[in-house]
């Protein structure tokens, strides 16, 4: 604080200690208030009478383009930290008024922030609580980690890695940066943000997706469905369909756990998992249906299908991306928006047996697209088989010629 007399050096977080200070000791309040004044005076505007007090201090109004009118603090602010942490019941004016709407109401259910408030809004929430009823504020609580650039460093305005978020939204949307946060990691681990990573996100679900949109408008429209057609029973469609059906009942079941356990990040994967399934497995089988000119039950039960299951991925994903899910689901549906449509209920659907049968299946398709793609690797020359010995016992192998001969 330096010698006594001397004007102290202090930054500005500590002008709310000589305010405190002032109660107690004037003297030394007002060599508290010369520091810290000195070091907040960058942008601030004059002390009214020559009086130290924070009451005094001014901002220009950025609001005012004449730049006369100033900014002052208001007077009810007693600490940030203080008011945030008596934000449950003073927003209420409790308990002076409102109680039992208070009550109502108190715990939360649960409260977010990053790491860093654990000792500041965290902190003072359960503080607070704690002394004036005795329990905790929150039920829930979802700390998160930090973001930080693609090296690890957190992103700070001084070393000029902080990403600009109308660049991001400008260029990947606001829904790819909300569904990078909910999918890319843990909660509670750092997010090495970058222009790539988001890119990656838009390519790897958003762009699948929206091509299987793509995909059942376009020949909905060529063919005149109807969603509002009898439906064809799920126990007569094709297999792909009642795999499908059973795994989207499946994931609804998933999601809707997972959210209620205050779990974001797992039921983002699995939505993202079944579009996955929805473009590279049951669409690419099911394409011949779609093209083919009669329109029968077939056809119909396809189309019955994928709607169902678009439609529903729309509801399960509005929490995570609201407006993509809603200008899909507006096109996909009459009803106004998908905000305000009831979140989905799993069907009776599941069937276990069809997933097992359609698992092995995929197993081999996968099987053989690998010995494929290990054959196209081979050096243009060929490679030399092997071949059994005429006359000689089993085990005794000889040269052959170009695999394929």
């Amino acid at each position: 604080m330096g010698e006594k007399g001397s004007e102290p050096d202090l930054n500005g977080a500590d002008l709310h200690i000589a305010v405190i200070v002032s109660r107690y000791n004037e003297d030394v309040s007002k060599r508290l208030l010369r520091g810290a004044l000195g070091a907040l005076s960058q942008g601030l505007v004059g002390v009214a009478n020559g009086a130290y007090s924070l009451d005094a201090l001014t901002r220009p109004n950025p609001d005012d383009p004449t730049g006369k009118s100033v900014m002052r603090r208001v007077p009810e602010v007693l600490d940030c930290w203080f008011d945030s942490g008596s934000m449950p019941f003073a927003q209420y004016h409790a308990p002076f008024e409102n109680q039992e709407h208070f009550e109502a109401r108190f715990p939360a259910d649960f409260i977010c922030e990053a790491l860093d408030q654990t000792r500041g809004w965290f902190y003072s929430l359960l503080a607070i609580s704690t002394l004036l009823f005795k329990q905790n504020a929150y039920r829930n609580v979802i700390c998160l980690g930090l973001v930080v650039d693609p090296k690890g460093k957190k992103a700070s305005k001084s070393r000029g890695n902080v990403l600009d978020p109308n660049f991001l939204f400008d260029n990947f949307g606001s829904d790819a940066v909300r569904w990078y946060f909910y999918t890319s990691t843990q909660v509670g681990e750092n997010y090495r943000t970058g222009a790539d990573t988001l890119r990656e996100t838009v390519q790897q679900f958003f762009i699948p997706l929206w091509n299987c949109y793509s995909f059942f408008v376009t020949y909905a429209r060529l063919d005149g469905f109807d969603p509002a057609q009898q439906a064809v029973a799920v126990s007569e469609r094709n297999v792909l369909d009642r795999w499908l059906l059973s795994k989207l009942s499946g994931l609804v079941a998933a999601v809707s756990s997972g959210l209620d356990g205050y779990d974001a990040n797992e039921p983002a994967r699995k939505i993202q998992r079944f579009a996955d399934d929805l473009s590279n497995w049951y669409i690419r089988r099911s394409r011949r249906r779609f093209w083919k000119s009669q329109s029968d039950s077939d056809k119909l039960a396809a189309y019955q299908t994928l709607y169902e299951a678009l439609r529903t991925v729309c509801q399960l994903m509005a929490p995570f991306a609201p407006f993509t899910s809603d200008a899909m689901y507006r096109n996909l549906s009459k009803d106004e928006s998908v905000h305000l449509s009831d979140f989905p209920e799993a069907s009776p659907y599941e069937d276990a047996q069809v997933e097992a049968d359609m698992a092995r299946a995929r197993q081999a398709v996968e099987a053989g697209l690998s010995a494929r793609d290990a054959a196209r690797r081979l050096p243009q020359g060929g490679c030399r088989g092997v071949a059994p010995r005429a006359g000689r016992g089993a085990g005794t192998y000889a040269a052959g010629g170009r695999a394929g001969d």
